[in-house]
C-alpha cells in the first residue's frame, strides 16, 4: 500500500505582530489609522433638565433665593469652562478626611478671607435620582435653623455635575478624638451627651430626623462645643413619607428600622450607641446582635464611668423605641444639665486626613454646552480639536495619518512539506506472541 502523506504548513519568518515596547512607530501608526471615537459622555438628558447650564454654578436652595444668584453676587468669579466657581473663589488649604463618596476640605474664601468647610462630592451625578438625593442633604440641612449644637450652613451648589456644600470649620470627630486618646473621661461623655441631646431636640422639634448619628459625625469645635453635621440622611417627616427613609451605618442602626418606619426614638438608640462606643472598649462588630436585645454587658464600663451615665446609656439602648426617653425629656433631665455645668476642654487634635476610597471624577465637560449658554456669555477660545494619542500634533481624520504607515511587511512562506508516514499493517498480529498480563490480572487469576 502507497504510503500516505501529512501536509504540514511552516510559520511564516515574519510577522507584523509586535508589542508596542518592542516597535513603537509601528503601533502608533495603526492607531492613528483607526477611526475616530468620539468622546463619551454621561447622557445629560437622565440627569438634568432641557437646558439647564451644567457648567455654571447653581445655587442649591428653597428659600426662594434664585439659583444663579450666587454667580451674580460674587466678585471674583468669571464664567470660565477652563475654571470652576470653586477653583476662582476659594483657596485649598487642606485635606480634613475623604470617604467613599465625597471628602471634606478646609478652604479660604478669597472674597472675605474666613476659613470654612467645604464637603465635596468624588462622583458626579448618575441619574436623575441621584442627584435629588444629593441635593436634598443641602437643603435640609438649609431647612434647620442654626442652632448652637449644629454645624452651621453657610450655602451649596453645584456645577459640572458635581454638588458642594459649605459650613463652617470645625475641628476632628469624635471618631478620630477617640482613635487618638481612647475613650473619653467622665467629663467629655457627659458634655458629648448634652450637647447631641440638644442638637437631636432642635431637629426633632421641627419633624427632622437625622438617621445617622455617629462618632464619625459629631465634630469638636475650637470652644470645646460639639456639633451634629452630616445631614446626607436625614428627612422631614412632614413632608417625605417615612418609607423612603435610607438607613444608616448598621451598627448603630435601632433594631425596630428593620420591620417598622423610623420614629425619633432612632436616634436616640444611634446616640446611646455612639456613647456606648466613647465610654468603653467596646467592639460593635462582634457585640451588635446583644446590643441590639437588651443583652449589654456592665462589665465593659470601667471604673471611670458612674452609675449614673451607665443607666443613662442603657435607657438609651432600650430595644423597646417607645420605652427609650425623648430628646425633649434628655434635654431637661437634671442629672445630664448637673454633670454638662463642669467646664471641659477636650484635648487639641487635628482633623486626619484620611487616604482617599476612590478617585475624585473629572468635571462634566458637554459638547452640547455652546447650544445651552447665548453667545454673548460663551467662552471665546475655540474648542481644541481632539489629540493624538500618542503625540500633541493634531489629527482631523484618520485618513491624513494613513499614508504615515510604514510598507506593509511582506510574509514569505514556505512550500508544504511532505513526510511519508508508514501505514500500520495488522494481518499478521496473530503470530505476535502477547506479553505478560498486568499485575492485577496475575493476582485475579
Amino acid at each position: 500500500m502507497a504510503p500516505s502523506t501529512v501536509e504540514l504548513e511552516s510559520t511564516p519568518d515574519h510577522s507584523v505582530c509586535t508589542s508596542p515596547e518592542s516597535n513603537p512607530q509601528v503601533w502608533e501608526a495603526l492607531i492613528k489609522s483607526q477611526p475616530r471615537s468620539l468622546k463619551v459622555c454621561k447622557p445629560h438628558s437622565r440627569v438634568y433638565p432641557h437646558g439647564f447650564p451644567i457648567l455654571r454654578p447653581r445655587l442649591v436652595s428653597k428659600n426662594g433665593i434664585p439659583a444663579d444668584n450666587i454667580e451674580k453676587t460674587s466678585k471674583m468669579y468669571v464664567y470660565d469652562k477652563e475654571r470652576s466657581y470653586f477653583e476662582q473663589c476659594f483657596r485649598e488649604m487642606r485635606v480634613l478626611g475623604r470617604g467613599l463618596f465625597g471628602e471634606a476640605l478646609e478652604v479660604e474664601c478669597l472674597e472675605s478671607g474666613n476659613r470654612y468647610a467645604v464637603k465635596r462630592a468624588l462622583r458626579t451625578f448618575e441619574s436623575a435620582g441621584a442627584r435629588q438625593q444629593k441635593l436634598r442633604e443641602a437643603t435640609n440641612h438649609e431647612a434647620i435653623a442654626p442652632h448652637a449644637n449644629i454645624v452651621g450652613f453657610e450655602k451649596a451648589w453645584e456645577e459640572r455635575g458635581r454638588l458642594y456644600i459649605q459650613t463652617e470649620l470645625c475641628g476632628a470627630n469624635l471618631a478620630d478624638y477617640r482613635s487618638e486618646f481612647g475613650t473619653l473621661t467622665e467629663a467629655e461623655l457627659w458634655k458629648v451627651l448634652h450637647d447631641v441631646v440638644q442638637a437631636l431636640h432642635h431637629m426633632h422639634s421641627i419633624g427632622m430626623l437625622h438617621m445617622d448619628v455617629k462618632p464619625s459625625n459629631i465634630f469638636i469645635s475650637n470652644d470645646s462645643t460639639c456639633k451634629l453635621g452630616d445631614f446626607g440622611l436625614a428627612f422631614d417627616i412632614n413632608k417625605t413619607s417615612r418609607d423612603t427613609a435610607e438607613e444608616g451605618d448598621k451598627y448603630y442602626m435601632a433594631p425596630e428600622i428593620l420591620n417598622d418606619s423610623p420614629t425619633s426614638a432612632a436616634d436616640v438608640y444611634s446616640l446611646g450607641v455612639s456613647m456606648l462606643e466613647l465610654a468603653t472598649d467596646v467592639n460593635l462588630r462582634e457585640h451588635s446582635h446583644r446590643i441590639r436585645n437588651g443583652e449589654l454587658d456592665f462589665q465593659l464600663f470601667g471604673s471611670g464611668v458612674s452609675s449614673d451615665l451607665r443607666h443613662m446609656i442603657t435607657s438609651l439602648l432600650c430595644p423597646h423605641p417607645l420605652m427609650r426617653p425623648t430628646t425633649s425629656q434628655l434635654s431637661t433631665d437634671k442629672c445630664i444639665l448637673k454633670n454638662a455645668r463642669k467646664p471641659v476642654v477636650f484635648r487639641r487634635l487635628e482633623s486626619a486626613v484620611k487616604s482617599p476610597s476612590g478617585p475624585l471624577d473629572k468635571d462634566w465637560d458637554f459638547e452640547f454646552e455652546d447650544e445651552i449658554h447665548p453667545p454673548s456669555i460663551r467662552f471665546s477660545k475655540l474648542r481644541k480639536p481632539l489629540r493624538n494619542f500618542f503625540k500633541d500634533d493634531i489629527s482631523d481624520a484618520a485618513d491624513s495619518v494613513k499614508s504615515q504607515l510604514p510598507p506593509r511587511a511582506s510574509i514569505r512562506r514556505r512550500e508544504k512539506l511532505a513526510f511519508p508516514v508508514k501505514k500500520l499493517d495488522f494481518s499478521d498480529s496473530s503470530d505476535v506472541s502477547p506479553g505478560p498480563a498486568p499485575k492485577r490480572i496475575r493476582e485475579a487469576v
